[in-house]
Parts: structure tokens; sequence; C-alpha cells
């Protein structure tokens, strides 16, 4: 998956799975592009997980008559995830909505809170206007991808039906009680900008009080490593995405991860036990049993909700056949081996 939070250099397309993420840290409310990585994976073959930022093509691709276009496709995942700013307090599972302060033991709150922004998306909505194009996109509620050696759905039943109503009612019993919430909304990448658009108006209708923050993706990286308060500055919502090698097993996708602070992704969720699941994946060496560890990592993954995967589709880029040979399909753009024709 190409992901956002990389450099964006080329052009192409992407199929891409979203995902919510939270963070463990504070008790806020972020949505981010899940399977971000570090900048610098603009050019990628194969997407998949959370939301990362790439530039989008967004006009068409004009030559002149001589010129030959052949499309290359990419397979990226797009996601959202949950983050709150405040002071850096470790929880047991990780923060609830903004403003819901609670104890270390007061996790069923804060995981209902969660689970009523899973019951908000709408993943055909999320792709069609990140996308467009349905030969070119899939819903798919797998943290591992669909299509792949570890496609799983366990748990994913609250991403693939929306319930409004339902997640009023979860947002409710969770005690929020119309605390503001930002989204920081990237407008130079257009894909993250179509799915910020798309989180804004399902959060509005959840009747959420909501702030959208418009700025580049390069503010943006900068302002969510920040663990501020909401008062002071802080965040609750970004997207991202990533390609799909970087998500297709639990170790790899690091969106998975309850390793809080010091080893998870932004939102620093905290959850022992699905540390403890991915350790053991990584110790296993017999695939049937590394599938049933990779089937309980969701399983927690999807309960606690690292993050919320919210589709998943395929990019393309372009270049001139009449003028360049030896183009080699990879999860990334590959500048070795090309010559001129």
């Amino acid at each position: 998956v190409q992901g956002h939070d990389g450099q964006h250099r080329s052009i192409h397309g992407h199929r891409h799975t979203h995902l919510v993420e939270r963070n463990s840290i504070e008790q806020d409310f972020h949505i981010l592009d899940a399977v971000d990585r570090d900048p610098g994976l603009a050019d990628v073959a194969h997407h998949a997980g959370m939301i990362t930022v790439i530039p989008a093509m967004g006009g068409q691709i004009e030559s002149d008559r001589k010129a030959t276009l052949t499309a290359l496709e990419r397979l990226a995942i797009k996601g959202i995830r949950f983050f709150g700013g405040g002071k850096p307090r470790i929880l047991a599972h990780g923060p609830g909505p903004p403003g819901i302060h609670r104890r270390l033991g007061a996790t069923d709150e804060w995981r209902k809170a969660r689970h009523a922004i899973q019951l908000l998306v709408d993943q055909e909505m999320y792709l069609q206007a990140i996308v467009g194009s349905p030969d070119l996109f899939r819903t798919c509620g797998a943290m591992f991808l669909c299509d792949t050696p570890f496609e799983t759905f366990i748990g994913s039943e609250r991403v693939m039906k929306q319930d409004i109503e339902q997640a009023k009612v979860l947002l409710k019993e969770a005690g929020y009680n119309g605390e503001k919430i930002v989204l920081m909304h990237p407008t130079d990448i257009q894909t993250l900008s179509a799915a910020s658009q798309v989180t804004a108006s399902l959060l509005r209708k959840a009747g959420i009080n909501l702030e959208v923050q418009a700025m580049d993706w390069s503010t943006l990286t900068s302002r969510r490593a920040e663990k501020k308060s909401i008062e002071d500055g802080g965040w609750n919502i970004f997207h991202t995405s990533w390609i799909a090698p970087d998500l297709l097993n639990p170790v790899a996708n690091i969106g998975v991860s309850g390793g809080g602070v010091e080893k998870a992704w932004f939102g620093w969720p905290t959850d022992a036990e699905v540390e403890a699941l991915r350790q053991d994946f990584a110790r296993e060496t017999d695939p049937a049993k590394q599938k049933v560890l990779a089937d309980k990592v969701q399983a927690r993954a999807m309960d606690v909700v690292t993050y919320v995967p919210i589709g998943q589709y395929l990019g393309k880029y372009a270049y001139r056949e009449d003028k360049i040979q030896g183009i080699l399909k990879g999860p990334v753009t590959f500048f070795w081996n090309i010559q001129p024709k």
C-alpha cells in the first residue's frame, strides 16, 4: 500500500485499507490512516493496511499522440486510527473518547466508544470517495488483507455493517457528552482528504462535536507525534494508508501492535494480550499454528480497536512505453533495470 505517511513522488494509485486506531495514552479520539509508515513510501505497487499519504494524480494524464501510457496496478490499504492528545499517561487498554477520563480498570466504557466508531464505518462510501472506480477497490475487514495466507474476518462485523444508531447508543453508554474532537485534514493529498471528509460527515451524524483542522501533510506528520491535550493544541483523528507487504501478518502490521508508547504506532495503543499473541506468532514456525495465532491477534485487535480497516484498493501509475522499458512490478517503485528504448 502506498502510504501517505510516506513521501509522495510517483504518479500511481493504490488499493488501500482504512483503519481506525486509538491513543492508548490519551482518552481522546483520533482517526488516522492506518498502516502508515515512515515518510518515503510514495512509490508502492501493493498497498495494505492503514491510510498513508501519497500524492494523487488529481487530473488526467496527458501525452502527445506518439506516447503510449501503460498502467501497473498497485495494491494499497487504508484505515482510520483513533488517537488522543494529552499528557502521556499509559492506560491498561488505551483511551476512550476525548474528555472521558476513567480509571485504569474502567476499560468497558472506552471499548464501547471505540466500537461506536467501528459501527460508523461504511467502507464502500470511503472507497467511492477515495478511488471512485469499483474495479479498483474492494471492501475488506481483514487486518492482514483479503486474499492472503492470514486473511480472517474474525471480529470485523462492526466495520463491515454500518449502524449509526447503535453507534450513538454506545457513545452515550461510554459517557461521551459533547466534548470537542479534533480531526486533522491533510488537504494536499487527495485520497486522505477524501477520507477525512467522509469521516467528518459520519462523526457529525453520530452527534460528535467535531472540529476539522485543515493543514498540509507535512504539518500533520509533525503534529501527530504530539501528546498534548486538545486544550493545548492536541488532536484526535487523522487518516493514512500503507502498502500491502507491510500488513501481511501480525509482525509486519504495526497497526495491530499493543506496545504502547515505546512500540506501537501513533495513537500508542497499549494491550498486553495482543502483544503476547504477536510474540507467539513471531516464534511459531508451523504455518497452520501461525494462522490460528493470526486469527487470535485480529480478534483481539478488533475488540480493543487498535485501528479500523476501511477498505482496500489498487493503485496505478503511468509511464511511456515508447520511451522506457524494464519496469519491474513490486511493492515499491524500483528504479533499477529501467532503460530507455
